[in-house]
């Protein structure tokens, strides 16, 4: 919740989130999306979460 800040999952194993990634056509949302479900983004959410 908002109130908790970055939750992400609260300290649970499995947690659902949801994405909403908007823009023009040609500016690499696909790619993006692609790289976040593939655990690129990993060590971004290790710097963030609190």
């Amino acid at each position: 919740s908002p109130a908790s800040g970055w939750g992400w999952g609260g300290g649970s194993l499995l947690s659902e989130e949801s994405l909403v990634i908007l823009g023009s056509g040609g500016i690499g949302k696909s790619a993006l999306t692609i790289q976040f479900v593939q655990g690129i983004f990993k060590l971004w959410l290790k710097i963030f979460q609190i």
